[in-house]
């Protein structure tokens, strides 16, 4: 199938929206399914070219069409569903958000072919928005999902872009553009959809970088063995679900770990394209990591096979353990290179990698050098994030937060061969606290390009590694776990006073890589930052729960940090009862504080009757008085908030109203300032 020119309509958003071309979304399409993730991307990518070349257009991507014959301007859409309908929820977000959008929106432009309820839902939220879920029956939860979730990614663009969000709303309608295409006459659709999803697959920008950086090491001394070192370093590090030492054998595994595995030995990059790392066999060739398929299909054990490609002489001995790390091999390498560069115009937008490192090895006089550089600081920075990053690990019945290493035990009288297994990275308190830590920054920042947490956590640790100290003790010394604790902390803090609280954010390469340039802070009022609407980040009341378990750590032991992404009102805003909140203050200790702040305070959408929770649970519940919800969250086995659980204690608050919810809001404003405020050298959690 070949579609001509004349059949290509480049339409930016105002005229796809505007010149009465309606879309059907016919039946044998799937539902609408983008998430939060999705939505944000989208945002973050245009976002970003409005930023860095808001001179040009950007475009989106392609919706494919076949026009009705039977009607005038409606075309069937049989690819770009998901981007088309979340443009439409996008759009009204921004109605209900009160953006005057009225020259580039009228209405939705597009219906559902027999389902009845999503063509009601989409109705629904153009009327009404998202504040309250529709009364009718069977409304399409992802439709209604959708608006809820892009008010508050909107929300977010506007306090992030500040002064510039209007002229982003404008570059939103006017420069962003979709490429429609138009299906020729009679084209059979089933071999359409046949050869869509039949296309093979392009190679992956990290691939194409590979091939990039090896041709500069062709103009090195050796070039052969310099490009067989780079290949088994870039590959060993680019499966980001095995421990890094596990790729190399063993008799060239202690020569850059040590005798225990957990150690990183080597010094520079001179140093490491000098070690041996691997048995020169096959004419010279590194060996292979795989396995044959005849071995694969007649092996009774998958692990056997493992074993034998990784290394014939260990056992692992933790079996049916498998670790998820929170990042992928594109972005971190983003984080590598920013790392060794310390690079401010390098962000972590895997989108734009190629580009990046091309800028960079453009500047470059001894590119030979710079690609051995940054091999080193892979390997390395991969080797701190396998053992000082939280990852998700799952055995056969769980999944926990973990933060382990491995370790190696030679065999000896208890063991008939040498063995490994994984060990807690630091004591177990040190580990806990660091597990908490670690996991608050992650599932606060869930989209990989904003984790610049993780940029700070893996530069702190290239820069504080000691290569010098390592022994044969039962853990590592290279890194101190109360120093990294204590910058975590400090970090945390930070990013609360300089970008989230604040009414002038400070850049976080600033925070980051320049830390002396940073303005003193003297305390501030930051209620009005933490209301509802004005909540810049999760990190927010993730970093509230954290201060109140390390306060009572015995108590809270069973809590973990989970991806929790709905604001909720815990005295309903809409109270399925209709006994709406009274907001008036009864104690007269209350009513004297009230006087003191000398502002008129919003009860319903201050701190204090503000939790962070589930999306699932939040829609279930959302406008349930509190004791329903107290009552679902008792039976419940896990807790989403600590904060919550405080808000749920019948002994100190046995009703939930307006002096209950001013005396909680205070107190958390309390908490959050003691700590916020400290020096850092006085700022201690523990």
């Amino acid at each position: 199938m070949q579609i001509n020119h004349s059949d290509l309509k480049s339409l930016n958003i105002k005229d796809l929206l505007l010149n009465d071309d309606k879309y059907i979304i016919p039946v044998y399409q799937r539902n609408y399914e983008w998430k939060k993730e999705q939505i944000e991307q989208l945002l973050i990518d245009i976002k970003d070219y409005f930023i860095e070349e808001n001179d040009k257009n950007y475009y989106i991507g392609t919706l494919i069409v076949d026009k009705k014959k039977t009607k005038n301007n409606v075309y069937e859409t049989i690819d770009g569903q998901q981007r088309l309908t979340t443009i439409n929820i996008l759009c009204c977000a921004m109605k209900e958000l009160n953006i005057d959008i009225h020259q580039y929106f009228k209405e939705p432009i597009i219906s559902f072919e027999s389902r009845k309820n999503s063509d009601e839902t989409i109705d629904y939220i153009f009327n009404n928005g998202g504040k309250e879920e529709p009364k009718f029956l069977k409304y399409n939860v992802g439709i209604f999902d959708g608006i809820v979730i892009s008010k508050d990614l909107l929300l977010k663009l506007k306090n992030e872009l500040s002064e510039k969000f209007d002229q982003f709303i404008i570059y939103f309608f006017k420069r962003v553009f979709i490429l429609r295409a138009q299906v020729p006459e009679d084209t059979d659709m089933n071999h359409y959809f046949e050869i869509m999803n039949s296309r093979g697959e392009q190679l992956e920008k990290h691939e194409i970088l590979k091939a990039r950086l090896m041709k500069e090491l062709n103009t090195g001394d050796n070039p052969m063995q310099l490009r067989q070192h780079f290949n088994f370093i870039w590959e060993a590090c680019s499966d980001m679900i095995t421990n890094v030492q596990l790729h190399f054998q063993k008799e060239y595994r202690n020569n850059i770990f040590g005798e225990n595995w957990f150690d990183f030995v080597i010094k520079d990059s001179e140093e490491l394209f000098n070690t041996s790392i691997y048995a020169i066999k096959n004419n010279g060739k590194a060996p292979s990591l795989g396995a044959e398929f005849k071995t694969i299909i007649k092996a009774t054990d998958i692990n056997l096979v493992l074993n034998e490609m990784f290394d014939s002489q260990s056992v692992n001995e933790s079996e049916g353990e498998q670790f998820q790390p929170i990042i992928n091999f594109e972005n971190f390498l983003l984080h590598v290179l920013k790392i060794q560069e310390q690079s401010y115009d390098v962000s972590l937008d895997d989108k734009r990698l190629l580009s990046f490192f091309e800028n960079i090895l453009n500047q470059k006089e001894d590119k030979v050098k710079f690609v051995k550089d940054l091999t080193y600081t892979l390997l390395q920075t991969r080797f701190l994030l396998d053992q000082y990053i939280v990852s998700r690990k799952y055995t056969n019945s769980s999944d926990s937060w973990s933060l382990q290493c491995l370790k190696f035990y030679s065999k000896d009288d208890t063991r008939e061969k040498d063995s490994y297994s994984y060990v807690n990275t630091f004591t177990d308190q040190n580990n806990g606290k660091l597990i908490m830590l670690l996991s608050m920054f992650h599932v606060s920042t869930p989209t990989q390009i904003y984790k610049y947490w993780l940029f700070a956590a893996l530069n702190y640790l290239v820069q504080n590694l000691s290569i010098e100290t390592f022994d044969e003790g039962e853990k590592s010394t290279q890194i101190q776990g109360d120093d990294f604790i204590t910058f975590l902390e400090n970090i945390a803090q930070k990013f609360m006073l300089y970008r989230h609280l604040a009414n002038s954010v400070e850049d976080y390469n600033k925070i980051i890589l320049s830390p002396h340039l940073l303005e003193d802070i003297k305390p501030f009022n930051f209620e009005n930052k933490v209301s509802y609407g004005n909540i810049e980040s999760n990190l927010v009341f993730n970093y509230l729960d954290y201060i109140l378990w390390n306060e009572n750590q015995t108590e809270y032991k069973d809590f973990e940090f989970s991806f929790r992404s709905s604001v909720e009102h815990y005295y309903p805003q809409n109270p399925i009862t209709g006994e709406f909140l009274t907001k008036e203050l009864i104690k007269d200790v209350n009513i004297l504080k009230l006087k003191d702040k000398n502002v008129s305070f919003d009860f319903l959408n201050c701190l204090g009757n503000l939790c962070l929770i589930t999306h699932n649970n939040n829609s279930r519940l959302s406008n349930h008085m509190p004791k329903a919800k107290k009552d679902y969250y008792v039976q419940a086995k896990s807790k989403d908030s600590i904060k919550q659980l405080f808000m749920m204690n019948d002994q100190k608050y046995p009703n939930w109203k307006a002096d209950e919810i001013f005396e909680h809001h205070n107190e958390m404003i309390s908490k959050l300032s003691n700590t916020l405020f400290m020096e850092e050298d006085e700022l201690a959690f523990s």
